[in-house]
């Protein structure tokens, strides 16, 4: 059985490259209970990163943090990490927090 708590990643591009991108649909909610499930699904990957974050429905700090890390942790490596979907609770939580510009959620609409 999938668990409804873990994201779901697609890799995208030519199989062969070293670093293809990867799009990753983040969970409804992502929360301190989650957040194992997330992280180990965002860390030690490589190439540019596409966050998927249309289906979030709750998140509390230690899920924007652990968000803000991969955004992060993409850049130091040299890749690109960018948003497919944002669900209204990310963008407000983001907002609220003061944390839009650190997820790149600054430039969305």
């Amino acid at each position: 059985m999938e668990n409804a708590h873990a994201p779901r990643i697609h890799r995208e591009g030519d199989p062969d490259e070293q670093a293809p991108v990867r799009r990753v649909e983040l969970p409804a909610t992502i929360d301190i209970a989650t957040c194992d499930a997330v992280r180990d699904t965002l860390a030690g990957e490589h190439g540019d990163l596409v966050l998927d974050g249309g289906a979030v429905r709750r998140i509390d700090a230690a899920g924007l943090q652990l968000i803000v890390a991969a955004v992060a942790a993409a850049h130091v490596r040299g890749a690109a990490a960018s948003w497919h979907a944002v669900s209204p609770v990310l963008v407000e939580a983001a907002a609220v927090t003061g944390l839009a510009a650190a997820l790149g959620l600054d430039r969305k609409g």
